[in-house]
């Protein structure tokens, strides 16, 4: 019974923490439109427009802040979420608040976490700056 309770442990201690580490995101996972729920602490509900990111094919990437839209390329780069040669319109408009949270967002983002149909964007620091829906 020792040999079997021991054995246990010992598997159990290879196999579980396979179990709980996280899965690296990959392309496949960012890929598509996700809706932006929050920037910087500020819920995008209140917006002109609803406020979102598509990660397209060949590394292209488009949006809406809520008033203006954006564009750039994007990669992930030893883990982190690499944002490039961005552009975006300059139109004023009644949600600048909302525009102003998901501008400085996407100024600062650091790395993302994809579960099921939720994303989480964190800045260099691990704050949670951006939360996506699809």
């Amino acid at each position: 019974m020792k040999t079997i309770i021991k054995n246990f442990l010992l598997i159990s201690t290879i196999v579980l923490p396979g179990c709980t580490s996280q899965k690296e995101t990959t392309l496949e996972d960012i890929a598509g439109q996700w809706n932006i729920e929050s920037a910087c602490g500020q819920s995008t509900a209140e917006g002109e427009a609803q406020a979102f990111i598509n990660f397209g094919e060949n590394g292209e990437m488009t949006g809406c802040t809520s008033v203006n839209n954006f564009f750039g390329q994007y990669a992930l780069k030893d883990g982190k979420l690499v944002l490039e040669n961005i552009g975006m319109t300059r139109r004023m408009g009644a949600s600048m608040e909302v525009e102003m949270a998901v501008t400085e967002a996407l100024n600062a983002i650091s790395t993302i976490e994809v579960k099921d149909s939720t994303a989480t964007i964190l800045n260099e620091e691990g704050k949670v700056i951006m939360t996506l829906k699809k």
